[in-house]
Order: structure tokens, then sequence, then C-alpha cells
């Protein structure tokens, strides 16, 4: 009987000690469990950080490309407005034989004769001229092409001249605002070459 006593005694302190040892690794793994999940709470909130501050660089891009875009096309405007009037300072002083192609020359270089810095105002002019020189310089209009000058716009090869033409066509069948420039460009070298400037 005591030694069945003793036995017991010895499984209940083996047991007890077998409790103690499990309850020692409940706890080790209940710490471990809580910090597992404050470093996933931690580990969330920087991804939702830099989820927002990646949201917000793009946003940044996306606003300085709109930026650049417009700035690209203020610089293209005032580079076009110099070269056209480059161009018209030189016509000017010429001597173009044409009564209707100087006159022409004469108007389209007063209409681009501004004291403005802005990019839309100078664009605006363009655009001004060109629908001026579309509508009364070319076939017909206020200084229409004479029969000398229509017939050497219709029948000459020379490539500015083909150039012009192809242009003048485009256009006719649906306007472009991207090449109003171009427009008032190769209608001056037109006059180049018929006028042998």
């Amino acid at each position: 009987m005591t030694d069945n006593v003793a036995d017991l005694n010895a499984q209940v302190a083996t047991l007890t000690s077998e409790k103690d040892v499990l309850d020692a690794q409940v706890a080790s793994l209940t710490t471990s469990n809580t910090t597992l999940t404050t470093s996933n709470t931690t580990l969330t909130e920087q991804v939702t950080t830099l989820t927002t501050s990646v949201t917000s660089l793009q946003t940044q891009v996306t606003t300085l490309q709109a930026q650049a875009a417009v700035l690209e096309d203020e610089i293209l405007t005032y580079k076009n407005f110099k070269l056209l009037r480059d161009k018209l300072d030189v016509m000017v002083a010429a001597t173009i034989t044409d009564v209707n192609l100087n006159k022409a020359i004469d108007s389209i270089s007063i209409g681009l004769t501004s004291s403005s810095v802005s990019a839309t105002t100078l664009k605006g002019l363009i655009s001004a001229e060109s629908d001026w020189l579309f509508d009364n310089a070319i076939k017909s209009g206020t200084v229409s092409m004479t029969t000398a000058v229509s017939n050497f716009y219709d029948t000459s090869t020379d490539t500015n001249v083909i150039n012009f033409r192809t242009l003048v066509g485009e256009l006719t069948t649906a306007w472009n605002a991207a090449k109003e420039y171009t427009l008032i460009a190769w209608f001056i070298e037109f006059i180049n070459e018929y006028e042998n400037l």
C-alpha cells in the first residue's frame, strides 16, 4: 500500500513537473504570439504608410508631367514665333514682285508683330494668321494667287512647293491646329521658290 502511494505521489510529481513545463511553453508561445501580432500590426501600418507615400508620389509625378507638357508647349510656341518672325523680317526686306504675295506677307507680318511674352497670346496670333492665310492668300480670297502664281503652285515639282501644296490639301480635308505654324513657314518657302529669293 505504501509502495502504491509512493508510486502515485511520484507520478503526480512527474505530471506536475510536466504540467509546469507545458505551462512555461504555453506562456512562451503566448509571448511569441503577442510579439508576432505586434510585429504584424507594425508591418501592416508600415505597408499602409508606404502605400500612401507611393500614391502621393504618383500624384506628384502626374502633376509634374502635366507641368512639363505645358512648359514644353510654351517653349515650342516661343521658338515657332521667333522663327516665323525672323523669316518674315527677311521677306519684308526683300523685293517680292508679285503684288498679292507681297500684300500677304505684309499682312502676316503685321499680324505676327507683338510685344507680348505670353505663349498663349503668341500661339493665338499664329493661329489667327494661319487661318487668314488659308482663307485669303492661297487660291482665293482678298489677296488670292494671281494666275502666274496659281499655275506655279499647281505644277511646280520643287520639294518646298510640293510640301506646301500637300499641306494645304490636308488642311482642306481636316484642319489641324498643330500644323498652323508649318502652314505659314511653308508659305514663306513657297514665295521664296516663286520669287527665286
